[in-house]
Protein backbone atom coordinates (compact mmCIF):
# COMPACT_ATOMS: atom_id res chain seq x y z
CA UNK A 1 0.00 0.00 0.00
CA UNK A 2 2.65 2.51 0.69
CA UNK A 3 4.03 1.35 -2.68
CA UNK A 4 1.13 3.02 -3.93
CA UNK A 5 0.94 5.99 -2.24
CA UNK A 6 4.44 6.97 -3.13
CA UNK A 7 3.52 6.46 -6.96
CA UNK A 8 0.76 7.72 -6.87
CA UNK A 9 2.78 11.22 -5.12
CA UNK A 10 5.41 10.51 -8.07
CA UNK A 11 2.83 10.51 -10.35
CA UNK A 12 0.08 12.72 -9.59
CA UNK A 13 0.85 15.37 -12.53
CA UNK A 14 0.49 12.59 -14.35
CA UNK A 15 -3.02 11.37 -13.31
CA UNK A 16 -3.91 9.51 -16.69
CA UNK A 17 -0.65 7.23 -16.35
CA UNK A 18 -1.76 4.22 -14.71
CA UNK A 19 -5.27 2.33 -13.93
CA UNK A 20 -5.13 -0.33 -10.54
CA UNK A 21 -4.50 -3.41 -13.18
CA UNK A 22 -1.57 -2.03 -14.55
CA UNK A 23 2.03 -3.01 -13.13
CA UNK A 24 3.52 0.55 -13.02
CA UNK A 25 3.00 0.71 -9.18
CA UNK A 26 6.65 -0.34 -9.19
CA UNK A 27 7.84 3.31 -10.07
CA UNK A 28 8.95 3.39 -6.52
CA UNK A 29 11.33 0.66 -6.99
CA UNK A 30 14.81 1.04 -8.31
CA UNK A 31 14.50 2.54 -12.07
CA UNK A 32 16.88 3.03 -14.65
CA UNK A 33 18.42 6.28 -13.91
CA UNK A 34 17.13 9.34 -15.98
CA UNK A 35 20.70 10.42 -16.60
CA UNK A 36 21.99 7.22 -18.16
CA UNK A 37 18.95 6.58 -20.71
CA UNK A 38 18.80 10.39 -21.77
CA UNK A 39 22.20 10.43 -23.15
CA UNK A 40 22.52 7.00 -23.83
CA UNK A 41 19.38 5.17 -25.15
CA UNK A 42 15.59 6.23 -24.21
CA UNK A 43 14.68 3.03 -23.39
CA UNK A 44 10.49 4.17 -24.00
CA UNK A 45 11.51 4.42 -27.68
CA UNK A 46 13.30 1.42 -27.74
CA UNK A 47 10.43 -0.44 -27.03
CA UNK A 48 8.60 1.28 -29.27
CA UNK A 49 11.17 0.29 -31.95
CA UNK A 50 11.24 -3.58 -30.68
CA UNK A 51 7.18 -3.67 -30.51
CA UNK A 52 7.64 -2.38 -34.28
CA UNK A 53 9.96 -4.99 -35.22
CA UNK A 54 7.91 -8.03 -33.69
CA UNK A 55 4.80 -6.48 -35.82
CA UNK A 56 2.68 -6.14 -32.26
CA UNK A 57 0.38 -2.97 -31.71
CA UNK A 58 0.95 -0.45 -28.74
CA UNK A 59 -3.35 -2.36 -28.03
CA UNK A 60 -1.74 -5.67 -27.67
CA UNK A 61 1.06 -4.75 -25.17
CA UNK A 62 -1.39 -3.14 -23.46
CA UNK A 63 -3.60 -6.54 -23.41
CA UNK A 64 -0.49 -8.40 -22.26
CA UNK A 65 0.55 -5.99 -19.44
CA UNK A 66 -2.57 -5.83 -18.65
CA UNK A 67 -2.80 -1.79 -18.95
CA UNK A 68 -4.90 0.71 -20.86
CA UNK A 69 -3.28 1.96 -24.30
CA UNK A 70 -2.88 5.07 -23.42
CA UNK A 71 -0.48 4.09 -20.62
CA UNK A 72 1.67 2.39 -23.36
CA UNK A 73 1.59 5.01 -25.37
CA UNK A 74 2.92 6.84 -21.97
CA UNK A 75 5.86 4.24 -21.32
CA UNK A 76 7.18 5.04 -25.24
CA UNK A 77 7.79 8.68 -23.87
CA UNK A 78 9.25 7.49 -20.77
CA UNK A 79 13.50 7.56 -20.93
CA UNK A 80 13.56 5.79 -17.35
CA UNK A 81 11.03 2.62 -16.16
CA UNK A 82 11.01 0.91 -13.26
CA UNK A 83 12.86 -2.68 -13.46
CA UNK A 84 9.95 -4.86 -12.87
CA UNK A 85 7.72 -3.07 -15.96
CA UNK A 86 11.11 -3.54 -18.04
CA UNK A 87 11.21 -6.85 -17.04
CA UNK A 88 7.54 -7.77 -17.35
CA UNK A 89 8.07 -6.06 -21.22
CA UNK A 90 11.11 -7.90 -21.98
CA UNK A 91 9.16 -11.29 -21.13
CA UNK A 92 6.34 -10.07 -23.04
CA UNK A 93 8.25 -9.24 -26.12
CA UNK A 94 11.05 -11.50 -25.97
CA UNK A 95 13.98 -8.92 -26.04
CA UNK A 96 16.70 -8.70 -23.33
CA UNK A 97 16.61 -4.90 -23.18
CA UNK A 98 18.34 -5.34 -20.31
CA UNK A 99 21.65 -6.89 -22.94
CA UNK A 100 20.78 -3.62 -24.80
CA UNK A 101 21.55 -1.31 -21.94
CA UNK A 102 24.50 -4.04 -20.58
CA UNK A 103 26.47 -3.42 -24.42
CA UNK A 104 25.64 0.86 -24.47
CA UNK A 105 27.27 0.70 -20.77
CA UNK A 106 30.62 -1.87 -22.14
CA UNK A 107 30.71 0.34 -25.57
CA UNK A 108 30.90 3.71 -23.45
CA UNK A 109 33.71 2.20 -21.21
CA UNK A 110 35.51 0.69 -23.61
CA UNK A 111 35.22 -3.08 -22.71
Amino acid sequence: MLCKFITFAKERSHQSVCNQKCTLAALCDISISDNYTTNQMHIGKRIREVLFMKEKTACWLANQIPCERSNVYHIFKRSDISIELLMKISLILEHDFFADLSRIYRTENGE
